[in-house]
C-alpha cells in the first residue's frame, strides 16, 4: 500500500499508485507517522485548557461554569453580586495574561510546552469573597 500525504501536514489518505496524488499531496511508499497538530489545533488546545480552568475555579464555588457566575453580577442577594464579579475580574485578568503570552511568543518567546504549561503560567484564582 502507498500513500497521500497533505503537503501541509494535516493528514494522509491509502492510494493505489503515484497517478491518485493529488496537486497538494505528495506520494509516499511507507505509512506516515503521527501527524503533529497545527498552530491552530494547539491555540484552540491551549484555549480550551485555559477555558476549563476559570470554569473548574467557577464550579469550586458552586455555580455550573464561570459564564453562570459572571451572570449573578447585579444580583439582589450581595454574596452572589460580589462573586459574579470576583470571578468576572478573575476573567478578564486571565485572559489578558494569557494574550500577553500569546503575543510573547508570536514575538520568538518559548512556547509553553503544554497546555497544563500554559495555564500555569496564568493567574492564580482568587479569594472567594466572604460570605
Amino acid at each position: 500500500m502507498s500513500y497521500a500525504i497533505k503537503k501541509d501536514g494535516t493528514g494522509w489518505r491509502a492510494v493505489n499508485e503515484p497517478s491518485d496524488v493529488l496537486s497538494d499531496e505528495n506520494y509516499s511508499e511507507s505509512m506516515p507517522g503521527p501527524i503533529p497538530p497545527s498552530p491552530e489545533q494547539i491555540r484552540a488546545q491551549y484555549e480550551a485548557a485555559a477555558q476549563r480552568a476559570l470554569d473548574d475555579v467557577a464550579v469550586a464555588w458552586g455555580y455550573d461554569d464561570l459564564r453562570s457566575a459572571v451572570s449573578y453580577i447585579g444580583s439582589k442577594v450581595a454574596k452572589w453580586d460580589a462573586e459574579g464579579k470576583a470571578l468576572r475580574d478573575y476573567r478578564d485578568d486571565f485572559w489578558q495574561a494569557a494574550n500577553a503570552i500569546k503575543v510573547s511568543v508570536q514575538n520568538g518567546a518559548a512556547m509553553p510546552d503544554t497546555a497544563a504549561g500554559f495555564v500555569a503560567m496564568l493567574p492564580a484564582p482568587p479569594n472567594k469573597p466572604a460570605a
